[in-house]
């Protein structure tokens, strides 16, 4: 009977060696495939979330009836963006005090300025757009964030018309601490690393009329920021991709995503066939143009309804 001859060990490991050396060659050929996959996988996830904050922030001012745009340079805290609003709003509908009429027939004051500030102070919405303070998520520090106002209910006194007073509950005038919202529960965490994930954010806003601006990025001598030319929403961020161990390393690739939006109930009838209503301050809003790393954006504004602009036009007796 015929022996059968197997492989030799030897030939077993040459044959090993040469399946290895093969698998390496194929695996290194597929790499930049694998790398390109995983990249196009961060930036999807980056675009999404960066679409998202977009999305918030234009759905919460699409039906503004009044929106005053500050930064931090010149209002810097909650307080003074819904000040500096008030006062715009008071003097574009010249709202004045009456004084009091001596009798008979005697006439009450009427503090329609006064009570109207007091209006907004309640009422107004603010978005405020983080770009400046640091601070901590799951124990790792992060930056860019977006601040939502909250309404607190309170019980204040009012004047009674069948005379004397009653308490009636509002919501609480916003306070010079309010966008610190560990320390007080008038401002939320709207977004921030939470939604965001593991990587910093820049939201930029500033006029969506491209032609108004020259090559560096600047409002054109004797351009302005109006209503009716919307507002352009950008949000940048840096990619990130899982190191060696527990660390977190830039992977140095910019990822940006821009948006617009109009509010409607602020454009003239150019656009939207409507009359213009409502005020658009931009005053104390540095040069009308990009805010990035550094800085703060208060959005204060005024929604339809009896919790917004009609609260604010009953103080004013308009």
């Amino acid at each position: 009977m015929k022996k059968t001859k197997g492989f030799t060990l030897i030939e077993l490991i040459i044959v090993m060696a040469i399946l290895t050396i093969l698998m390496a060659a194929i695996m290194q050929m597929f790499k930049p495939i694998r790398e390109t996959y995983v990249d196009a996988t961060l930036y999807e996830n980056q675009r999404t979330v960066q679409n998202g904050v977009i999305q918030y922030i234009s759905e919460s001012v699409r039906y503004a009836t009044d929106m005053g745009i500050y930064t931090k340079n010149n209002t810097s805290n909650v307080t003074e963006a819904v000040n500096a609003f008030a006062d715009a709003y008071i003097a574009a509908n010249n709202i004045v005090d009456i004084p009091a009429v001596p009798g008979p027939p005697h006439e009450p004051a009427k503090n329609y300025a006064a009570d109207t500030k007091e209006a907004i102070q309640r009422y107004a919405e603010v978005i405020v757009i983080d770009n400046d303070t640091d601070y901590t998520f799951n124990n790792a520090d992060w930056n860019g964030r977006i601040l939502r106002r909250k309404f607190i209910e309170e019980t204040v006194s009012v004047p009674n018309p069948s005379g004397g007073t009653m308490n009636v509950t509002k919501p609480k005038k916003v306070s010079n601490d309010a966008e610190n919202y560990i320390k007080t529960e008038e401002c939320r965490m709207a977004l921030g690393a939470s939604y965001y994930g593991d990587r910093n954010y820049t939201v930029a806003i500033k006029c969506g009329d491209p032609t108004k601006f020259d090559s560096s990025g600047s409002l054109k001598s004797g351009e302005t920021w109006e209503a009716d030319d919307g507002i352009a929403l950008s949000v940048a961020s840096y990619s990130k991709i899982q190191g060696s161990g527990a660390s977190i390393t830039e992977k140095g690739a910019y990822v940006e995503t821009k948006g617009e939006v109009m509010c409607k109930n602020l454009a003239g009838a150019s656009n939207h066939g409507i009359a213009k209503t409502g005020i658009f301050d931009i005053s104390k809003f540095t040069s009308g143009s990009s805010t990035g790393s550094g800085t703060k954006v208060y959005i204060v504004y005024l929604n339809p309804g009896e919790n917004g602009i009609e609260a604010v036009r009953a103080a004013s007796g308009k």
